[in-house]
This record gives structure tokens, C-alpha cells and sequence, in this order.
């Protein structure tokens, strides 16, 4: 019964999250170009991101927290060095772009 109501909760947030975009929507705060990147930040932040710190079982710590940032932060920063060196180390320059939806 507590798994049920542990359900039942997450889908109360999510339909809270739905009404919510709903009613932003109607209102006019935000237009039809907005609705893809909202889309995407909540696929790719929230909803892959966050089950991960639920699921693990590690209880809630500081230094938990501390570590992730400290990797965030990292990763960051050499995000810029690594796409560069993949680049030239591949043949795609020598293609025509092609932009996709």
C-alpha cells in the first residue's frame, strides 16, 4: 500500500506540473516557441536527472551533494577542451552541414 501511495503522489505532481503548463499557456506568458525548450529542460534536467538521486539509496548528504557539484563544475570546464580536441581529431569539418529539427 505505501508503494501505491508513493505512486500516486509522483502522478498527483506530474498532472500539478501538466495544469500548471496549461493554464501559462492559455494565459499567453508563453508563446509556441517556448514549448520546445521547456520540452527539452524538462526531459533532459528533471525527469532523467533527479530519479537518479531517489533511486540510488544513499541517504542525503552534504558531501554527496558536495561531489556531484565538484564533478558538475568539472566536467564544465573541460567540456569546452574535449569537444575542440574531438573535432579535429574527426572528418566532419570537411562535410556540409546539415541543420535538423
Amino acid at each position: 500500500m505505501d508503494s501505491a501511495w508513493a505512486f500516486l503522489q509522483e502522478m498527483i505532481h506530474l498532472y500539478i506540473i501538466a495544469v500548471i503548463g496549461f493554464m501559462v499557456r492559455k494565459r499567453g506568458i508563453l508563446n509556441q516557441n517556448s514549448e520546445h525548450v521547456l520540452t527539452q529542460l524538462i526531459l533532459y534536467i528533471i525527469t532523467l536527472s533527479c530519479p537518479y538521486f531517489i533511486f540510488i539509496g544513499y541517504p542525503f548528504s552534504y558531501s554527496l551533494i558536495r561531489n556531484f557539484l565538484l564533478w558538475l563544475c568539472l566536467l564544465i570546464l573541460l567540456y569546452p577542451f574535449l569537444a575542440g580536441w574531438m573535432r579535429r581529431r574527426s572528418n566532419f569539418h570537411s562535410r556540409k552541414v546539415v541543420y535538423e529539427d
